[in-house]
């Protein structure tokens, strides 16, 4: 009942507001406006020709015979936005703690993803590694102690503990238990970041070392019968790639000029 009485309050709030504003704006019917648009009765029936001036007919007043102002348009706007400020109930103050917007940045990472979560607290991955360990602990029941062959079960069973713990702390699968790559860019246990790094790294070296041995000698034989103490002096310093590249991108030496390009014209 008390929600519905300033919906009541609001409607009649409108329907005043309309009420000033089709008083304010709309021509009445017997202005020179209503006679301009009054039309025929029949469809196709011509309005009759204006007739010579009746000495009977009184002139209309002048405030019938002027047109719609622009300023009883703002008027009317006024008056409807007087009418919805008064009866508009002031705006509750915000709770900074129970309405600030929350961060869900936790949500766009892998560790929030549905179908995984750490193998050391899954089940399946547990019960794989329980199996292989019992099969190492009933090899060893077989064999005496200090024996060869006990002393490598005993290796092998204590580096099956050591790949336990470290495959616990990647994400594996809900549903099989199996440790999982990570792909999505992130600095995790399992992803692709510092093995891209390094294979990038790696390869760099490689192709760095061979271009350096190729501009010092410039010879084709030298390419079949390879210059072992060079090769090892460009290998050496190839690990800096990095910076050698970057000090020849500055220096405008990393691509050759186009002088020294030979072209073929035909």
């Amino acid at each position: 009942m008390a929600r519905a009485l300033p919906a009541a309050v609001a409607a009649c709030a409108v329907g005043a507001a309309l009420f000033a504003t089709a008083a304010f704006v709309l021509p009445t019917a017997s202005g020179p406006l209503a006679a301009e648009t009054r039309l025929p009765r029949a469809r196709g029936q011509l309005p009759e020709a204006p007739g010579p001036a009746s000495p009977e007919a009184a002139p209309l007043p002048a405030w019938e015979q002027q047109e719609p102002s622009p300023l009883k348009w703002i008027g009317a706007g006024l008056l409807a936005g007087m009418v919805f400020a008064a009866l508009t109930p002031p705006a509750e103050a915000l709770d900074r703690d129970s309405n600030a917007v929350r961060p869900t940045l936790d949500k766009f990472t892998i560790k929030a993803a549905k179908y995984l979560e750490l193998c050391k607290d899954n089940k399946k991955y547990a019960k794989k590694w329980k199996d292989k360990f019992f099969k190492v602990d009933s090899k060893l029941k077989k064999y005496p102690k200090d024996t060869a062959v006990y002393n490598r079960l005993l290796k092998k069973k204590a580096g099956l503990q050591r790949r336990k713990e470290a495959y616990g702390e990647r994400l594996c699968g809900k549903k099989d238990g199996v440790p999982r790559t990570i792909a999505t860019g992130e600095f995790v246990r399992g992803g692709i970041i510092p093995s891209s790094l390094a294979f990038i790294y790696t390869t760099g070296w490689i192709g760095w070392a061979g271009r350096s041995y190729l501009r010092r000698t410039l010879d084709t034989k030298k390419e079949i019968m390879i210059d072992v103490p060079l090769a090892l002096t460009c290998m050496a310093s190839g690990f800096a790639w990095p910076v050698y590249a970057w000090q020849e991108i500055v220096n405008g030496e990393m691509v050759a000029k186009d002088e020294d390009i030979h072209r073929s014209f035909f």
